[in-house]
């Protein structure tokens, strides 16, 4: 390689400028790029100082320009652009610099912007194409430098304003964790189906203190019905069965009361089928195995709730019928054929059925706050939730499966979109649900989402489909708000997702507002007043065991500050109202539908960040 001599005038400093200006990286390419230079030019019987010079120049700005744009996959692609560009002008110039056979011939507006003129060609001609390349490489890479110096700015004002988001995040699932008494979360958030956060707090294991990490495996609970949706519009897409095919056809010894269910009604919510998770004494027995068939059982001879599609109401039957027509149409267990089709294509390693037996090195511990202390939940047999929430995953493996939505790999646009559609019932009115997703807006920002709650874990996938953002929670503890959590992670990204306050309207009805108050005092209490718990039979069966079910967490929210009505009107010969409860520790919306009698036939609660 020609070395610069004392005499190199404004080149002497040339180790001095490697020295101040280089990574091992930009000097590398810049020495590689000036040996290259330097044969070039000593094939067109160029030496000493005049290649060294051109060489020089050419060599230290694609390295600056390595350097600045800090990778070698980008070093690689700058320096093949600037040499393309290079040949290209070069080319160009060698095709201009021939003399035309017409000089009369009018120049085109290229040979203009190059400064072709037909007086001046026997200059040009007296250039080398190969200098004129080395030329305007060297300006090609200079261009680049400044381009790369932008870029550097730019990527250190993201960089910082990443930052700046992470330590919200941090702070915010802080506060969250501690509020709500929750021993381990893993957060993600991905824009465009690719991960720029992912964070994992506390502890999978607290008694052994063991770290949550993404690879940290979570019992999915009913996220795991997005899977199974998916797995049925596989098998629609394969010709094995259609969205309104009669279950009946498809599954033999079902009731005669379900002969007009399809497909469609189970993935959507809205065949009328008794939810069998709401049967009372389900919950009393968590480590029983049962059957799919025996789960049928428990609602078999149950009245229907309503006829198909008429209305809308969760039911985990329907997705436990969803698994059994997998199982029935593939001939391989749920979780097989779930591994075979979507698991293993996505790379999704540590997504399974959830078995109790297996050894999962990563496997975390569900927990649950008594209100006092934190304990270890109760395990629930997998075989109880079996399709529709008997999955376990990680949050590298959600990260995938977020990717494959975004990217349309395992179902293709117009499946997902019917996915993603909103029911529409027989009357014509929308329900909030698609195929396995909640269907909703948040400020009118659309919202797939879908959360899953099982003793000792709590999870939530939300994404929302217009900002192209999506953030997945998974903790380890009984009612532990995963979904309340990514609401919160998505408004440190999106502030127009900001809970927009709702003031008080006037109380008119101080009777029932009273009424419903005593009752969410005794709830938080553990006491049951029958007065104020005043249900239908068929919410009574629901709600009550629900109720009790969670009273260690209503405990910890601390006393009633102030319960005030923000909604009130006549739907469904009855009255549906909401209320905003000030409590010590805890700010809740409580939502009451009530009949023409002024009994509780359904009731939700939304607790706010």
């Amino acid at each position: 390689m020609i070395q610069p001599t004392t005499e190199s005038g404004g080149h002497a400093g040339y180790e001095e400028e490697k020295r101040r200006n280089g990574s091992k990286v930009h000097v590398a390419l810049a020495e590689a790029v000036q040996e290259l230079v330097e044969r070039a030019y000593a094939d067109q019987g160029c030496t000493g100082e005049e290649a060294f010079d051109a060489a020089w120049i050419t060599g230290l700005s694609v390295g600056r320009l390595a350097g600045a744009l800090a990778g070698w996959h980008y070093v690689a692609f700058s320096v093949l652009m600037l040499y393309k560009a290079a040949s290209l002008l070069a080319e160009v110039y060698g095709t201009l610099s021939a003399s035309p056979n017409n000089p009369d011939r009018v120049p085109n507006t290229l040979e203009i912007g190059l400064g072709w003129h037909p007086d001046t060609q026997l200059e040009k001609r007296t250039g080398s194409p190969m200098r004129f390349q080395i030329t305007a490489m060297s300006v090609c890479a200079v261009i680049g430098v400044w381009f790369a110096q932008a870029f550097h700015e730019t990527r250190a004002s993201e960089t910082s304003k990443s930052d700046s988001l992470s330590a919200g995040v941090d702070d915010y699932v802080s506060q969250f964790m501690k509020r709500h008494h929750l021993p381990g979360v893993s957060v993600a958030v991905c824009r465009e189906g690719t991960a720029i956060l992912t964070k994992s707090y506390g502890h999978a294991n607290v008694e052994h203190r063991v770290p949550a990490t993404e690879e940290t495996v979570y019992q999915l609970a009913s996220v795991t019905k997005t899977f199974t949706a998916s797995a049925i519009m596989l098998l629609v897409k394969d010709g094995e069965f259609a969205l309104d095919d009669k279950i009946s056809d498809r599954l033999s010894d079902l009731p005669r009361a379900w002969e007009a269910v399809t497909v469609r009604h189970l993935l959507n919510h809205t065949s009328g089928i008794k939810n069998y998770t709401s049967v009372q004494g389900f919950n009393k027995t968590p480590g029983k195995d049962f059957t799919p068939r025996e789960i049928l059982d428990l609602v078999a001879t149950a009245p229907m709730d309503f006829m198909p599609g008429e209305k809308w109401l969760y039911s985990n039957t329907g997705y436990v019928l969803l698994g059994m027509l997998i199982e029935k149409t593939t001939g391989k267990p749920y979780g097989e054929f779930m591994a075979e089709r979507v698991f293993k294509p996505l790379g999704m390693t540590h997504t399974r059925a959830n078995d109790l037996r297996v050894i999962l090195t990563s496997r975390a511990q569900g927990y649950q706050w008594d209100g006092k202390t934190l304990r270890n939940a109760e395990c629930v047999s997998p075989t109880q939730p079996f399709a529709a929430g008997m999955l376990v995953s990680t949050l590298s493996d959600l990260i995938k499966w977020e990717a494959a939505l975004a990217g349309r790999t395992i179902l293709d646009e117009s499946t997902l979109e019917r996915m993603w559609a909103a029911t529409r019932l027989n009357d014509g009115k929308e329900a909030g649900y698609g195929f396995g997703w909640e269907v909703s807006k948040v400020n009118d920002h659309r919202l797939l989402s879908h959360g899953g709650a099982i003793p000792g874990f709590s999870t939530e996938i939300a994404r929302f489909i217009d900002d192209k953002l999506t953030v997945i929670v998974l903790t380890n503890a009984d009612g532990g708000r995963a979904d309340g959590l990514a609401r919160g992670v998505a408004r440190l990204y999106l502030p127009a997702l900001a809970v927009k306050p709702v003031e008080p309207i006037a109380d008119n009805d101080a009777q029932t507002t009273e009424r419903l108050r005593g009752m969410f005092e005794g709830a938080l209490k553990g006491e049951f007043d029958e007065a104020l718990f005043l249900f239908t039979d068929q919410a009574k069966t629901k709600l009550i065991p629900a109720i009790k079910a969670d009273q260690a967490r209503l405990a910890s929210f601390g006393a009633l500050q102030t319960f005030q009505l923000l909604e009130r009107k006549e739907q469904n010969q009855g009255l549906h109202v909401q209320y905003q409860a000030v409590l010590e520790n805890m700010t809740v919306k409580l939502t009451f539908d009530l009949d023409k009698t002024g009994r509780i036939r359904g009731a939700g609660m939304q607790l706010e960040d």
